[in-house]
Parts: C-alpha cells; sequence; structure tokens
C-alpha cells in the first residue's frame, strides 16, 4: 500500500485544522489566517493544496462528509454489542468512546448554513440519512414487536434529541441538560413496547 503523498497529508492537516476552527468559531469565523494557525502552516499553502475559498468550503464538505461516515459506522459496529435499545441510547449520549465533538459540532454548523454556501449539500443531507438508517435498524434489531413506521419516527426522534446535546456544547450547558435529553430519549423507546429489564441486560452482561 502506498504512502500518502505530501499532498494529501497536508490537505488532510489544514482540513482538520478547518474543522477545529469551524467547530469553535463557525463558517465565517474559521478566516484564513485562524486555520492556516491552526495547521501551522503559511497561509499561501491554503490555496496550493485546497483552492480558493468555494473550494475550501465544498473539500470540507467532502472531508466531514468521509469522517461522519466513519463516525456512524463506528458507532453502528458498537451499536452490534447492544442487548436493548436503553443500551444503545446510553452509548449514544455517552460518545467519549468513539464521537469526535469538533467534527460533529462543524457538521451540525454547515447544516446550518444557506444552501448556497456549498456546491453540493446533498452530501450532508446523505450523510445524516446514514445516521438515521443505522439507528432504525438497531431499533428494529432490539424492538421486534414494533412496526418499521414507529422505529423510523423514533429513531428521528433520538436524532434529534441527540442533535440538541452537541448544538449546545460550546455553550457549556449543565449536565443535567444532556441527562434530561437522555431521559427523553429513554421516554421515545418506551413507546415501542417492552425492553429486557435490568436484570436481563445482566444476565447477558
Amino acid at each position: 500500500m502506498s504512502r500518502p503523498s505530501l499532498k494529501d497529508q497536508r490537505s488532510s492537516q489544514i482540513l482538520t485544522a478547518y474543522v477545529a476552527c469551524v467547530a469553535r468559531f463557525g463558517l465565517d469565523g474559521a478566516t484564513q489566517a485562524r486555520i492556516a494557525q491552526k495547521a501551522g502552516v503559511k497561509r499561501a499553502l491554503l490555496h496550493h493544496y485546497l483552492g480558493d475559498r468555494q473550494q475550501m468550503l465544498d473539500a470540507l464538505v467532502d472531508h466531514v462528509a468521509e469522517k461522519y461516515s466513519s463516525y456512524i459506522a463506528m458507532f453502528d459496529h458498537l451499536a452490534e454489542q447492544a442487548i436493548s435499545s436503553q443500551m444503545l441510547i446510553d452509548w449514544l449520549f455517552a460518545g467519549e468512546d468513539y464521537g469526535e465533538d469538533e467534527l460533529l459540532l462543524t457538521y451540525q454548523t454547515m447544516v446550518l448554513a444557506s444552501q448556497d454556501t456549498f456546491s453540493q449539500p446533498l452530501k450532508l443531507l446523505q450523510s445524516q440519512q446514514a445516521f438515521l438508517d443505522v439507528l432504525d435498524r438497531q431499533l428494529q434489531r432490539l424492538n421486534p414487536q414494533a412496526t418499521d413506521l414507529q422505529t423510523r419516527i423514533v429513531a428521528q426522534g433520538i436524532a434529534a434529541a441527540y442533535a440538541s446535546v452537541m448544538a449546545m456544547a460550546n455553550l457549556s450547558p449543565p449536565d443535567r441538560w444532556r441527562e434530561d435529553l437522555k431521559a427523553a430519549a429513554y421516554l421515545l423507546n418506551q413507546s415501542l413496547g417492552p425492553n429486557p429489564t435490568n436484570r436481563e441486560r445482566e444476565d447477558h452482561a
């Protein structure tokens, strides 16, 4: 397997810095000066490796969509080990084992931007659909008594609760907000019917 080229390495380095800047300062605040400083490169190299501002934005979409797909795959792999949908929710709202806060904050910032900002906004929509598909499929596996419509609706609700947690992260909200939103996800899950009891979960552990 060939080693990544210097161009690929530098582009990845710059895009990682771009993600960090957008997560902290927003799209408008992620200036080229800040990105270059975070990446540890000269500002002129941003144009050399990624192009003009629009090309940089489009490269950011590709980068975030690819990384988000990897995040979803990791969560899906972990979710396969869950023996109840409560456990699935616990892992989703814990997040530290597989999540990347900066990546998810950048993703949300990009979703809230005008569609005219990016050349291919559909990629962001497709990424979210992939996440919803994973949640839906895992909820179906763990709640075979539920209908397809029920699991699809609950998957949307759980995803929305999780998105609310991430959207407020930069403001350092009270810990109870995360716990309240996780409890809301539990309530949604209860609408699917009985889940394994804590005793049953312990027996399977």
